[in-house]
């Protein structure tokens, strides 16, 4: 139970030079008043997302993968791999048996960050996708951050890119689960 307490604001008056303190009773919370924790989205509505990424960059090729998430929550894939880019060898130091030898690692593929809301039938995602290449020395790298509206059991495009140096569409098919 919260009791009603005073405190006492103090306020620096600059023309008296002088310190004015006035009692203020605190704020009682009530039943009907709303907390100061921001309020959590409830939704029941769960989708299975389809995703297919299509690349016409040779060897051409798709990538599927399903993510099943509710509203409001985020879901990620990576599909690719760890590579070493640059390996460090020792010069003076004998590396034991069985212990890897150090150097700067990359993840290369294709990552996918995404989560949705529901508008009406519909709905709206947010993706962000970043697709990696190694051809050392260098790394491509493409991203893309969208938002996009997406039809109950159709295949809709999220983001297409046609580019010198890559060709990707990534489409989506959402099933509503519950």
């Amino acid at each position: 139970m919260i009791s009603n307490r005073v405190f006492a604001f103090c306020a620096i008056s600059t023309l008296a030079s002088s310190i004015a303190c006035t009692p203020k009773p605190a704020a009682v919370a009530s039943p009907t008043t709303p907390s100061s924790a921001p309020a959590r989205r409830t939704s029941d509505a769960v989708y299975r997302l389809d995703f297919v990424l299509t690349s016409k960059d040779a060897p051409a090729s798709n990538v599927a993968f399903v993510l099943t998430l509710p509203e409001h929550e985020k879901g990620e894939v990576f599909v690719g791999k760890n590579t070493l880019l640059s390996a460090a060898v020792p010069t003076t130091a004998q590396i034991p048996a069985g212990v890897p030898l150090g150097g700067t690692r990359q993840d290369v593929g294709t990552k996918l960050f995404t989560s949705f809301e529901t508008k009406g039938d519909d709905l709206l995602l947010s993706v962000d996708l970043e697709a990696t290449s190694a051809s050392l020395p260098t790394v491509d790298k493409l991203t893309t951050h969208t938002k996009a509206l997406a039809v109950q059991g159709k295949s809709s495009v999220v983001a297409q890119v046609d580019g010198e140096a890559h060709h990707l569409t990534l489409s989506v098919t959402p099933t509503k689960l519950r």
